[in-house]
This record gives C-alpha cells, structure tokens and sequence, in this order.
C-alpha cells in the first residue's frame, strides 16, 4: 500500500495529478502476481506523509492517512477494508488545516479486537497540537479528540493501545524531546511524562512505541519498548524500556465500588440472547449482533466457568443478557454474564 502520483495518466492529460492512495491485495508468496491489480483508495491525499493500517480479528482493516482536499485542506482521514472493497473515506475529525506543502507529519493506529486508538498532529488556526482520539467499534465512530500537547509542539506521533483501553501517545515536543501521555480507559488523560530531555539531544525523525508486555489484570504492570533517533554525536538508534504501572493507575482511578475490575477492562462487551446450555462440554451457545472488528452477527458457541454456566442455566433459553468476553484458545471465553430483567 502506498501513496504515488499517476505519471502515465498525468502526462496522457497534459497536467500532474494529485498524490494519490492505493493499495494492492498480497497473497501467500507462491500466490503472488506481478499482475495483481492496484486498488485507488483516495484519489488526492498528502504526498509525504506517512499511512498507517491495522487489522481487525474478523479480517477487515482500518486505513488512516493525511488527505488533500480542495482547498489545501489536509485533515486526517480513514477508511475501513472489508474483505474484498474500501469503504467511502471519510474525515475522522474536521481541524480545518490549511497549508501548502506537506507537513510530513503522518497520524497512527494501534487496535486490540474492534477497539482503536488514532493519534495525530495538527497545525491549524495555527495552533500546533497533538490529538488523540478512540473508536469503540473498529473505526466507524471516533470520540471527540482529546488535546494532549503544550504549545507547539513539532508532533511526529506513535501510539498503543493496552487490552484495558487505556491508550499511549507520544510526540516530539517544541524543544525536541519525547513526551509520553497515558489516556485512561474511561477517556481522560493522566499527566504527560518526559522520556528524554534536549540535552540528550534533540529527537530526529519518527519515534516508535512497540507492546512488549501487555496489561493482564490486577496489579501488573505493561511494558513498552521505544525506539527514536537523536541527534549526535553519534546519531544512531536508540531504545527505551519503558514500564506502565497498569494496575496501579487503575486502582488509584476508581472513584466508585461501581467501578469495572480490572479483569472486566480487558474483555469485550457483548449483548446476545441465549439459545441452549451444553453442561457436559461447558459450552454456552448465542445468538448476539455484529460486534465490530471482531465477529458480523449470529450465532456463536462461548467457553463458560460452570458458575456462569448455572445462572444461565437457570435463565432458561431465550433471555437477553449482557456480558464480556475474550480469546480463549482457538475460541472465545464468556466470563461475565448478567441477565437482563423482563418486564412482568
């Protein structure tokens, strides 16, 4: 996938055209054809910044880039690949920045199942800032962005997106130095932390964040692993371990005995109807709707603990109920289950 002008078609119509999207299926490598075809995605986007792309477990992708629309207008854009054809591309949010030349400065995706992350700079109102925002169903709608920089900085983002929802973004500040923001699961932002300082050097090219140790419930702690190029001497890659105290910023964020566990955090929610009980097998088997990104809707077989089993057991077929789930294996695990009430 890349952005490249059409030369050929340019020159045939006498004038250079736009920067333009495409993108090309690739087979297993003894599939592959020189000839496969490339697919237009959008017909005018920024010429030298970067995409992003992440997927989905139910086979579909989400596609993020720097657009140029009429105008110059260069706001971020998404599109959604399902299987075999791109979805309209739409902006994710209107900044309404307008510029001439490319900032080079292109946005990021992170994803766990159907949830994403997207983060990215913007210049306008000439008001440079760093914007985050998060989709609960594999990008079809995004929250309100959130601003997470002081004043001006120079952008350049990455970010990840932890199983609990809590999302990391980080930029190249105003004097060059990197700065990391934890968003929390119920989408607010923890103060910003400096991971290097401009006497360190000031930071060159695209900082990435990698996932090296995922949050998994109670008072763990997730692992990240930054690497960044700065100034010399020498100039070289270099690294940073980087240690998230999961569990403990979300035991200090309660602010209620309602509050999700931190085991709730880590499953997604479903709302299905039961249809039959399998004891022997400790299956429990749904009907539910699509839950974006990872399944379309139907029926579905769900590991259950033999607690859960009984209340569902006792709820007879045909009840509604509310739960969360995850992978199980090869499978998915139903671990929390709440009937819901029928009116009398």
């Amino acid at each position: 996938m890349g952005a490249h002008p059409d030369h050929q078609a340019g020159a045939h119509a006498g004038m250079k055209l736009p920067q333009q999207l495409y993108s090309r299926i690739v087979a297993p490598a003894e599939a592959v054809s020189t000839d496969a075809p490339d697919t237009l995605v959008e017909y005018s986007v920024c010429d030298c910044c970067h995409t992003a792309l992440t997927a989905f477990p139910d086979g579909t992708a989400l596609l993020i880039y720097r657009g140029r629309g009429e105008g110059e207008v260069r706001d971020i854009r998404v599109t959604r690949f399902r299987g075999d054809a791109w979805d309209e591309p739409r902006t994710l949010n209107h900044d309404d920045w307008r510029i001439a030349g490319c900032p080079v400065n292109g946005p990021q995706l992170a994803s766990d199942g159907g949830r994403v992350a997207a983060a990215w700079f913007t210049g306008a109102g000439n008001d440079p800032r760093v914007l985050a925002s998060f989709s609960p169903d594999a990008g079809a709608r995004f929250l309100m962005p959130l601003r997470l920089s002081e004043p001006k900085p120079a952008g350049r983002v990455s970010t990840i997106l932890l199983h609990d929802g809590a999302m990391l973004v980080s930029w190249v500040d105003a004097a060059g130095a990197l700065t990391l923001r934890r968003i929390t699961p119920d989408y607010s932002p923890n103060a910003a932390v400096a991971l290097t300082s401009p006497a360190q050097g000031r930071i060159k090219g695209f900082p990435r964040l990698a996932l090296l140790r995922d949050y998994t419930g109670d008072k763990t702690a997730a692992q990240l692993l930054v690497t960044f190029t700065a100034e010399g001497p020498p100039t070289a890659v270099r690294t940073l371990l980087v240690t998230v105290p999961e569990g403990a910023f979300l035991e200090a964020g309660k602010d209620c005995d309602c509050a999700p566990t931190p085991e709730q955090l880590q499953g997604y929610s479903l709302r299905g109807t039961i249809i039959a009980v399998d004891p022997e097998r400790s299956r429990l088997r749904v009907k539910h709707g699509e839950v974006p990104g990872m399944f379309a809707a139907g029926t579905r077989e769900f590991h259950v603990a033999p607690a859960l089993l009984a209340l569902a057991s006792a709820a007879q077929p045909g009840r509604d109920f509310l739960g969360r789930f995850d992978r199980a294996g090869d499978g998915w695990r139903l671990f929390d289950l709440r009937v819901i009430a029928t009116a009398k």
